[in-house]
């Protein structure tokens, strides 16, 4: 079907007789815009123009290359038919291979008329096609989603699936498959419209990316009249979804008032200029992407951050980069926003030694002294030795149970030299005969003290463990060898010189920290 074409004046009536026409044959274009090209003497576009504006954009964005294959997304409607023909149309000379998958919903009476529809379209055009059928209103009950967010996840997993069948016939294929989705510039405007009345961050104003991992969307940067024009000119027609219609979705919204409104009342090329947008802000988004990442490599401790390197940053990557790590410890980044960002800031900036904050979802962060650790409270807790992070950063055993140590009694020439048992974290060793009470295995208690070096000096565990810079969580969870209120090892940190091991020992005390990575005491 070709649209049809006006030259020279026209009345009124001929111009609605006209706009009747076109509505008629689903051809829809913006009044300003369409008017200009309309009635002049040229074309809105040729079919070989859209082709190549497409692959110079596919090129530019590295979307494919030779001997790729490709999935198209191919719903029926005017978007996907328009990518379909022109892939097809670009695929030989681009070098890459085409197949399509349909997703059935099972939500529309008028579904499978869609099915039949492209699966006679790729009959004609020769794509081998994947029909799949799919209960989107059971799943989106099962899961409690919106119906868009159900039909978006169940579509994802028919192209993920088609993919992987797809490798698996071509195993010696390292590439992947592509997933070539319609989204167009309007699109784009949409979703950048959507996210900034919802509040977003930069992000968010990226809009739809043109190549996100596996999926490209080579027509980003033609606008719906563009595509219509083209079907036009090949003489095609399309399936119309009926949902597309109704204003109970807020992109149909935005897509039928509110955009329409900026491209009358504030610029007619409102839509190409937040595209445009967009694709500068995912440009800055990905350079910023690449410097949090450095910086966050840089204030990286076991387990957690150092406080004192995050502050060494500009506050924008300070943010960046505790955002990064907000959604690691909780495995997601749904529902974590800038507040939370700004409640781990100020977690971070307190000038307490120890601090902690409860997020959503069983998160906490806790602040020890110059670190910064996340974690989930419901992560299963091991008896035996972990690590922890102290006040310098530097990782310390952590036993939080008396299973944690082995102890055996040995004769002085089993004890190894001085030097190697200085260096061994995990085992120390004791003069036995100087232990006048039973040995045991516990927490702190009031009255416990140290003795520091050989002198005799003592000190409070209470003032030990401040000193030592020992988070305040820590210091009632770990259990340390004791004989009465004398604590024999507090490890990571020091020895008592109370039983410390002479030239005229007898008999020895080994007491070894368990591993839980190799079970023997070592690293």
């Amino acid at each position: 079907m070709r649209a049809r074409r006006f030259s020279g004046t026209r009345t009124a009536s001929e111009l609605s007789s006209f706009f009747a026409v076109m509505r008629r044959r689903r051809v829809f274009f913006t009044a300003r815009a369409s008017l200009k090209k309309r009635f002049g003497m040229e074309d809105i576009v040729r079919a070989s123009d859209l082709a190549r504006r497409t692959g110079r954009t596919m090129v530019e964005f590295h979307m494919t290359q030779p001997g790729d294959r490709v999935i198209i997304g191919l719903s029926g409607g005017a978007d996907s038919l328009c990518l379909a023909l022109v892939l097809k149309e670009l695929s030989e000379d681009m070098g890459f291979l085409l197949r399509a998958v349909h997703v059935q919903h099972g939500l529309r009476e008028t579904a499978e008329r869609d099915a039949d529809f492209v699966r006679a379209f790729c009959r004609e055009e020769g794509i081998a096609l994947r029909v799949e059928y799919m209960q989107a209103d059971v799943y989106a009950r099962e899961h409690r989603l919106s119906l868009e967010e159900a039909g978006r996840e169940l579509r994802q997993q028919a192209f993920r699936r088609a993919a992987e069948d797809w490798d698996a016939e071509c195993a010696a294929v390292r590439r992947p498959c592509r997933i070539a989705l319609a989204h167009h510039r309007e699109d784009c405007a949409e979703t950048v419209l959507f996210h900034l009345s919802r509040g977003c961050s930069l992000p968010g104003l990226s809009g739809i990316r043109p190549l996100s991992e596996n999926r490209i969307r080579p027509l980003i940067r033609a606008s719906r009249e563009e595509i219509e024009a083209y079907l036009a000119e090949k003489g095609r027609d399309w399936c119309l979804d009926e949902t597309n219609d109704s204003d109970a979705y807020t992109r149909n919204r935005i897509r039928h008032h509110i955009l329409p409104a900026l491209e009358e009342s504030v610029h007619g090329g409102a839509a190409e200029h937040i595209a445009e947008l967009a694709l500068a802000a995912a440009e800055l988004e990905d350079y910023l992407e690449r410097e949090t990442g450095r910086a966050e490599a840089l204030c990286r401790t076991e387990g957690g951050l150092c406080i004192g390197r995050l502050e060494e940053y500009p506050l924008l990557l300070q943010r960046r980069i505790l955002y990064r790590a907000l959604c690691g410890a909780a495995g997601r980044k749904k529902n974590i926003g800038r507040r939370h960002v700004e409640q781990l800031l100020s977690l971070c900036r307190s000038q307490e030694g120890s601090a902690q904050m409860r997020f959503p979802g069983g998160l906490r962060a806790e602040r020890r002294y110059g670190s910064l650790l996340l974690f989930r409270e419901d992560a299963p807790q091991q008896n035996l030795p972990g690590l922890y992070i102290d006040g310098n950063g530097i990782s310390r055993p952590f036993p939080r149970a008396p299973e944690a140590y082995a102890v055996r009694e040995c004769p002085p020439e089993q004890r190894r030299s001085t030097a190697d048992e200085r260096a061994d974290r995990y085992t120390k060793y004791f003069d036995y005969d100087r232990i006048a009470t039973d040995l045991c295995f516990r927490t702190r208690c009031p009255g416990d003290v140290i003795t520091i070096g050989a002198g005799g000096e003592k000190k409070t565990l209470r003032r030990f463990m401040i000193d030592e810079k020992i988070p305040a969580a820590a210091r009632d969870r770990l259990v340390l060898p004791a004989a009465g209120n004398e604590i024999l090892w507090v490890p990571g940190f020091r020895v008592s010189g109370r039983f410390g091991v002479a030239d005229r020992t007898e008999r020895l005390l080994e007491i070894t920290l368990k591993n839980t990575e190799t079970g023997n005491g070592r690293k």
